[in-house]
């Protein structure tokens, strides 16, 4: 503006005024005159503004009143100019408006990214997500330099480092199925410029309005699973009542089976009790090891096959250098559905081996293999070098109970057998667990 004056005619009476907007810049010697020359000062075609130039005195008439062409050149010229670099200042103003904005939009993303993986994190609980989230906060407002956060839930509370009253609040409820459970509320801790809500921005508020509904979600999770765990605990606590109350059951049973074979002279007969309780004893021991075990589900059949046999091997008093027992078991977890009839097959398997496949003190081997074929596919294979099977053995028309037995648990379990009489007897069955319900 003070250049002006200097560049018209007559410098000493000139004076010049820009108006723009609501602003008006002066010479210090400008006043009213009615010998003024004026232009428009646009941007993109609008009009932003005016430039007057003026003399204070009468001066001979020229080309434009007192003032040449020239000078309404000049006077054109700097309009235009001052468009351009008003135009410019207000593209860098946008530009760096924007930049703000975009800066402000990634910190609330970074925020909400920062929650969600609080709160996917299974090894942290509420207290830890709120914890973490307090110190989240600050530096997702607009000042984290004076931001503090406090997170109220029901009598807890839970505080940014930097945390304390403040009259610059801005709040948002915790609700759980549209009931109130807390409070988050960001403060700053010194008076800021007035913005959409007080000296927050809009964009604040859907942030905090967001941090409250995830938080809503993750308390109703929190509570849901709770419930899950303290059910599946009450299950497990029912489920190994109920494996006790049948193991104690079968106990009775194997105990009354045992006293009855003292008063049966007839071997054949107190065979057949023995046999009996054998097989109840197959199930007990299934029972009573799935009642201690951490998985009360499944059972492992390393532990269990080789602890049963050799029960077998003490009750029917077989001298470890009489048969040679070998064990090539897989340690597989096999639920109880498929355990009991696994287990019977074992007992029947087993029994008449070492009953009738040594004969008259002869030695040998018994062995027991369980190994898994592919997925959920098994193969249980029980060998012994005796005497062997009869020549015109056939399972499937065998007469004797254990046998029978064994036939059906195959089939309940839609397995299938398969008998080899070379160098002794080998029984093979494979099964799948799943087709086992």
């Amino acid at each position: 503006i003070d250049i002006i004056p200097p560049s018209w005619q007559y410098p000493r009476i000139t004076c010049a005024r820009i108006t723009f907007g609501e602003d008006v810049y002066r010479t210090d010697n400008f006043k009213e005159s009615q010998w003024t020359q004026s232009s428009e000062i646009q941007v993109n075609g609008k009009q932003v503004g005016t430039l007057e130039v003026c003399y204070l005195e009468e001066m001979p008439e020229i080309d434009e009143g007192p003032f040449m062409k020239e000078e309404r050149d000049l006077i054109d010229a700097l309009t235009v100019k001052l468009g351009m670099a008003i135009g410019h200042k207000e593209s860098q103003d946008e530009i760096r408006k924007k930049s703000h904005d975009l800066g402000e939009r990634v910190k609330e993303l970074n925020c909400l990214y920062s929650l969600s993986r609080l709160i996917e994190d299974q090894s942290l609980s509420l207290e830890d997500i709120f914890n973490g989230l307090v110190d989240i906060i600050p530096p997702s407002w607009q000042y984290p330099e004076i931001t503090c956060a406090r997170i109220t839930v029901g009598e807890e509370e839970y505080l940014s480092n930097n945390y304390r009253e403040s009259q610059w609040n801005q709040s948002s409820e915790i609700q759980v199925n549209g009931v109130h459970v807390g409070t988050i509320k960001v403060s700053y801790l010194e008076k800021m410029p007035e913005s959409d809500e007080g000296p927050f921005m809009k964009e604040e508020r859907a942030l905090i309005d967001t941090l409250a509904a995830k938080l809503g979600r993750a308390i109703e999770r929190d509570k849901a699973n709770s419930a899950i765990k303290a059910a599946l605990y009450d299950k497990e606590i029912l489920l190994r009542e109920v494996h006790h109350r049948v193991k104690n059951n079968l106990a009775v049973i194997q105990s009354l089976l045992s006293l009855q074979v003292k008063d049966i002279d007839d071997d054949k007969s107190k065979g057949y009790f023995v046999d009996a309780g054998n097989r109840v004893r197959s199930m007990t021991m299934i029972h009573e090891m799935l009642q201690s075990s951490d998985d009360i589900t499944k059972l492992g059949t390393s532990e269990y096959i080789r602890k049963f046999v050799r029960t077998l091997f003490h009750n029917y008093k077989i001298q470890p250098n009489h048969i040679k027992l070998q064990f090539d078991v897989q340690d597989i977890r096999l639920d109880v559905d498929t355990m009991i009839p696994l287990g019977l097959i074992i007992n029947e398997l087993v029994s008449n081996a070492l009953k009738y496949a040594f004969p008259d003190d002869m030695k040998g081997e018994l062995s027991i293999s369980l190994k898994e074929t592919g997925d959920a596919s098994y193969e249980l294979i029980i060998r012994d070098s005796g005497i062997g099977l009869p020549e015109d053995f056939d399972t499937k028309k065998a007469e004797s109970l254990g046998l029978m037995i064994v036939n059906s648990l195959v089939n309940q379990i839609n397995g299938n057998l398969e008998v080899s009489n070379k160098n002794g007897a080998e029984f093979k069955v494979a099964f799948k667990e799943e087709a086992i319900r």
